[in-house]
Parts: structure tokens; C-alpha cells; sequence
């Protein structure tokens, strides 16, 4: 959402805005852009593809531009192609940016980068927020909204799914941290069962 200077509402301050023009309170373009059926529908037409051009290409045509989801994600799997990792989900992502943990830049990936520095701990960090929603003053993130929360068991499904059936990526154990994962946990057992 812009915001147009009218009458009634001042516009918000530079620094109250997000890179792409939302306030940071607002809620993110994934969680207004997607239900979990419509996030179900996108998953389906990736596991119909033949190649990952294909993927790629259903991506850009069913996700919008302004949705973080997958994108970021796939840039982190192509770093570990054919790996066995520990897979850290985490809750923490900078605008528009795919985790790295050889060159960590936020908290959440300096401690996740230190832990996989040991021998035999390599990782990748997935966060299932699918897009930024870190306070204007650096000091953390917001908490997660409902629809948020309904939407990341789906997200990191299909995250999983890109990363093993076009990656090759195999993951050796999961380690989450934080309340929202305790609860998605509960979740993606459901869905296992």
C-alpha cells in the first residue's frame, strides 16, 4: 500500500515506510496477497513442473513481485546443492534478501552461523515469515500476525519441497527456536500424519 498525501491523512514520515513504500506495521504484501488455499494452488503448480526454469517462471507468474516467498528461499538453496544440512528455522529476514551464513548479517545469523561453523553442523536458515518485518529502529521484529501464522506451516512446505525435489538438498535434522515454531511444529506434524 502507497500512501497519497490527501486532506484527511498526513503521509507518514521517510522513516516510518518500509523499503517498498508500506508502513512497518502495515501488514506484509504476502500475508495480504495469499490464503492458504491460493498458497496450496501455487504449490501445486510447482510440484507440476518438469524443470526449474519452469519452476521459476511459475513463480513469477503466480507470486507477485513484491512477495518475498520462495525467491530469496531458492537463491540460499542454489549455495547448497546436493548438501545434507541442518535446516534452522528461524524468524528473522532482511528486506528482500536470502539468508547467508558465510556472510551473516543479521543477529539470528550470526548465532546461526556460529553454531554451523562447527564440524559437521552445516546448515541453512529458512524463516517462514516469508517477508521482513523488522521494527524501522533495528531493534527486532514485530510479532506475527493470525494470518501470518496460518500461512507459514504452508510456506515452509513448500519451501522444503523446492529445496529436496530441485536442490537435492537433504535435510539431516530441523532445529526451530521460538514460540511461533513450537506452535508450528504442532502444525506440520498434522500435516505429516
Amino acid at each position: 500500500m502507497l500512501y497519497i498525501e490527501s486532506d484527511t491523512e498526513e503521509a507518514p514520515a521517510a522513516s516510518d515506510l518500509r523499503p517498498d513504500g508500506t508502513k512497518w506495521t502495515d501488514p506484509t504484501k504476502f500475508s495480504v496477497e495469499f490464503t492458504a488455499g491460493r498458497l496450496v494452488g501455487v504449490l501445486g503448480a510447482l510440484q507440476r513442473c518438469s524443470s526449474l526454469d519452469e519452476v521459476k517462471g511459475n513463480i513469477d507468474r503466480l507470486v507477485p513481485q513484491e512477495c518475498d516467498f520462495s525467491r530469496h528461499e531458492m537463491e540460499s538453496f542454489a549455495r547448497h546443492v546436493d548438501q545434507e544440512l541442518v535446516l534452522w528455522l528461524g524468524t528473522c529476514r532482511k528486506f528482500q534478501s536470502s539468508s547467508n551464513l558465510h556472510v551473516p548479517g543479521n543477529y539470528t545469523e550470526r548465532i546461526i552461523a556460529s553454531v554451523c561453523s562447527l564440524p559437521g553442523s552445516s546448515g541453512l536458515l529458512m524463516d517462514a515469515r516469508s517477508e521482513c518485518r523488522h521494527q524501522k529502529d533495528g531493534s527486532g521484529c514485530y510479532g506475527f500476525t493470525s494470518t501470518e501464522e496460518a500461512l507459514s506451516p504452508v510456506a515452509v512446505v513448500a519451501c522444503v519441497w523446492l529445496a529436496r525435489h530441485w536442490y537435492d538438498i537433504t535435510f539431516k535434522a530441523v532445529v526451530t527456536f521460538g514460540e511461533i515454531w513450537y506452535r508450528q511444529y504442532l502444525v506440520l506434524t498434522k500435516l505429516d500424519s
